[in-house]
């Protein structure tokens, strides 16, 4: 098991109130299974505010891991972290809109 580090950015803090967290994760791990560590453990309110039932995650939403962009939609990738005692960092940032 390795420790990931996940922090919450704009409005996606809000589902979470809380800036970061740390889970704990296998070796190897998707994004979703990342995610539903994170939906057990904050439940509906993190639910609503950053998953979508038909695609996976809200549209706003962007991941970060290990400073490398993650597509919403390439949640099934496996994510690799190096090491026990390794820090993989997932940031989740809403993307910025407007004119």
């Amino acid at each position: 098991m390795v420790k990931v580090t996940v922090s919450f950015y704009g409005v996606t803090k809000d589902s979470v109130s809380e800036p970061e967290t740390e889970v704990q994760m296998p070796q190897e791990f998707t994004l979703r299974q990342l995610l539903g560590s994170l939906k057990e453990r904050y439940g509906e309110k993190f639910e609503e505010g950053i998953l979508d039932p038909h695609c996976g995650v809200k549209s706003y939403v962007r991941f970060f891991v290990n400073r490398e962009s993650v597509d919403n939609l390439d949640l099934d990738r496996q994510l690799k972290v190096r090491g026990d005692s390794a820090e993989a960092a997932i940031l989740v940032i809403p993307t910025s809109e407007g004119g």
